[in-house]
């Protein structure tokens, strides 16, 4: 799919979203305000030992950083920069004032974190209780569930049929990826810095090295680096060492937290994704696409595709915004991370959420930067083009499923008449209707109750009816019924703006019934804006 396609899709799907949520403006505003928490970010700790490690450093650790030597732009390797703040972890952040790449320009290596532990024993636990945590389960299920979607996307990539795909991942860890990675095929080795995680490797088979070990210089198909660059004090010199391990037609992938997401450039230091680390060296480098580019051809490689993996919580940076939500000072407060929106502020957030995750994602501004490249002086792996437009095509499909859009081959989505809601031949008590919009409070004596049954409608080609509204509670169905037989049928119980498409065969006396499809989640209260019907030539019914 063409760039100019994925912008009409994403376009499209943003519009459909903004009308949902202001549609469900008005009702929001006599309900209460949502209450949300989220969850804790770090799995492999909890809450309060994740809260007890940034204590012990800003106590003990920050003080050491004024002994460390300072380092340029990790980018451009620059001098001039400017202080803009420092994280809630007590680490300066600086942007560059060539490039606007954002890091800490101290050297910040494990050596640091060595003389920290020495003297701060009680801490040492944090650095390697988090690496042990990395072979439990439910951190092992996250990261399985990550480098399969990765090397899934190399093997498609690199698109060797019969022969064997060598890979090498540098930062590793405890190699968790390389497990994932022979799942798929691949001949996988790491390298690794962290001796804890290289221990705890090697205790589970993993073919795991210290930089130092790997005297001679092996080349493989594919070189990985996943969340890795951000903590390196030189990442062009990784870069550089990653280009000499990797074949002329193979290919490099990583991934880095990306600048340019919105709730890193909105939060800055009280955003978790910006912390210089309490155990080990955390996110120092911060890039953007178009500073991660300049680097990867310093260092020798050819950017071949970026995209975003994830997506900014709309709720968190919304609660952020109106001054309901600290980011990460509210998490070190130990307590429950809960806070409070406006209904219409949480509508219009979770209405968009699936179209800001295609553009983020589409467009390089997710909290992910997803990177592959190529040597400056090799070639594009054969599979990466049929690679890419499946991620375009299953990015635009998921839009259009989502909001019901016209597939946008077929051009812009037409719109219809609406149909009568206040000419209803049946409806049930608990529905009324008021100023073009049927309001429903259905405590209905059983689940699956009519609540609303239209008048019939005769159809002579193919056509569509779209009911569109909010949700406040409960479930809600629409189908449609001919001759006491169903022919189509969907629901929502989601909180919220909906609209729901029921595709309408040619043929007649045909009534379109709303219900309350509990299953389980209680009586619908409800408000239905609109019933749209669109035939062959927008005639109505």
């Amino acid at each position: 799919m063409t760039e100019e396609n994925s912008v009409k899709v994403a376009a499209a799907a943003l519009a459909e979203a903004a009308a949902r949520a202001l549609r469900a403006f008005e009702a929001a505003g006599q309900r209460l305000p949502r209450r949300a928490s989220l969850p804790h970010p770090f799995s492999n700790l909890t809450r309060e030992e994740w809260a007890r490690s940034i204590s012990l450093w800003r106590e003990y650790g920050a003080p050491l950083l004024k002994d460390m030597p300072e380092r340029p732009c990790p980018t451009c390797g620059g001098t001039a920069s400017d202080y803009i703040f420092q994280s809630y972890d007590a680490y300066p952040y600086h942007e560059c004032m060539n490039c606007r790449t954002w890091f800490v320009p101290l050297e910040i290596t494990h050596d640091l974190f060595e003389r920290y532990f020495e003297s701060v024993p009680a801490a040492r636990r944090f650095g390697d209780y988090t690496d042990a945590q990395a072979v439990e389960t439910a951190a092992v299920a996250a990261d399985r569930a990550r480098f399969d979607r990765y090397y899934a996307a190399l093997k498609s990539c690199l698109a060797r049929a019969g022969a064997p795909v060598s890979t090498l991942d540098i930062g590793c860890g405890v190699a968790n990826s390389l497990e994932v990675a022979s799942e798929h095929g691949f001949e996988a080795e790491g390298i690794e810095v962290n001796r804890h995680a290289v221990s705890l490797a090697r205790k589970l088979a993993r073919h795991v090295s210290f930089p130092d070990e790997m005297t001679r210089v092996p080349q493989f198909d594919a070189v990985t680096m996943w969340e890795t660059l951000e903590h390196i004090a030189d990442p062009l010199g990784a870069l550089r060492d990653a280009r000499g391990r990797l074949k002329t037609d193979g290919l490099l992938a990583l991934s880095v937290p990306n600048l340019n997401a919105p709730d890193i450039r909105w939060m800055r230091g009280d955003s978790l994704q910006i912390h210089g680390g309490p155990a080990w060296p955390g996110h120092i480098n911060l890039w953007t696409p178009k500073t991660l580019a300049f680097l990867l051809r310093r260092a020798g490689f050819e950017p071949l595709h970026m995209s975003g993996q994830f997506s900014t919580n709309l709720e968190e940076l919304a609660a952020y915004s109106l001054g309901e939500w600290s980011g990460a000072r509210d998490y070190l407060r130990v307590d429950s991370p809960e806070f409070e929106l406006p209904r219409a502020a949480s509508d219009l957030a979770q209405t968009l959420s699936p179209a800001a995750i295609a553009w983020q994602e589409g467009f390089a501004f997710a909290p992910i930067l997803f990177v592959l490249a190529r040597r400056s002086d090799g070639t594009a792996p054969a599979g990466l083009p049929a690679y890419t437009a499946a991620v375009a095509e299953a990015r635009r499909r998921g839009l259009v499923d989502t909001y019901n859009l016209q597939d946008a081959s077929h051009g812009p989505r037409r719109r219809g008449h609406s149909l009568d809601l206040a000419d209803p031949e049946w409806q049930a008590e608990g529905v009324s209707a008021a100023g073009g919009r049927l309001q429903i409070d259905a405590d209905a004596s059983g689940p699956f109750a009519y609540l609303w049954r239209s008048k019939a409608i005769d159809a002579a080609t193919h056509a569509q009816i779209r009911v569109r509204g909010a949700l406040f509670s409960g479930g809600l169905s629409a189908g449609l019924l001919q001759a006491e037989s169903w022919t189509a049928q969907q629901s929502t119980t989601s909180p919220g703006p909906f609209e729901l498409t029921l595709e309408v065969p040619p043929g007649t006396g045909l009534n379109l019934i709303i219900c309350n499809n509990d299953h389980g989640c209680g009586p619908a209260v409800a408000d239905i804006d609109c019933v749209e019907f669109v035939g062959a030539d927008n005639s109505l019914p």
